[in-house]
């Protein structure tokens, strides 16, 4: 049960991660190819969470 419940709290820990990398970099005053960086960042954070599954 306590390890469902630490899966469970990795993978919204990474969730909210993820959705602040995103915030970030979609903010003014970052570099101008910001699609980019966007989905290197997305694609890192799926990443994450198929790992964590």
């Amino acid at each position: 049960m306590l390890v469902g419940l630490g899966v469970s709290a990795a993978c919204a820990v990474g969730a909210l991660a993820g959705l602040g990398a995103v915030v970030a970099v979609a903010l003014p005053g970052r570099p101008e190819p910001w699609p980019v960086h966007l989905l290197r960042r997305a694609a890192g954070t799926a990443a994450a969470a198929a790992a964590s599954v």
